[in-house]
């Protein structure tokens, strides 16, 4: 299977032509059948293709997608997502969204509907960003702290 061309993150409603809501079939559709699966810590049945994973609900609906740095055309809005240097992403996010919330190394950016990780520090192993669908860190946001550069 060639590596998925990930271009557009686009707030609360998915990336490119996926969309949040859609079922495993119809995410296939799109980007082809996963090269894995598995069950995550919160019981979440999650699909891998590459450098992309899709995690869906319980009801079997599109609510997280994720993004390794090797999506390295990913962008939001005019932002080139993993284009070094990462800081200057990253302040380029809290321009975007200053209602930004961090806990053990993420940062949720609540308006945008995207979380990062990896961002802070010299080493890019966990660089990474997950898209994710409206109210699906609601409750979480609740014990964060607010985030600060």
């Amino acid at each position: 299977m060639a590596p998925l061309k990930i271009e557009e993150v686009i707030p609360y409603i998915g990336v490119d032509h996926v969309r949040f809501g859609m079922t495993p079939a119809e995410v296939a559709q799109i980007w082809g059948e996963p090269h894995s699966r598995a069950v995550n810590f919160l019981k979440q049945y999650v699909e891998y293709r590459g450098s992309v994973s899709t995690t869906y609900s319980s009801e079997n609906q599109l609510i997280e997608i994720g993004l390794s740095r090797h999506c390295t055309d990913a962008r939001l809005g005019n932002i080139q997502i993993f284009s070094p240097p990462k800081r200057s992403r990253l302040v380029e996010l809290l321009n975007l969204d200053k209602d930004a919330y961090e806990d053990v190394g993420i940062i949720v950016f609540k308006n945008l509907g995207i979380s990062v990780t990896g961002f802070e520090h010299s080493d890019d192993d966990d660089l990474a960003i997950s898209a994710f669908s409206r109210g699906h860190w609601d409750e979480d946001l609740e014990a964060m702290r607010a985030y600060q550069l």
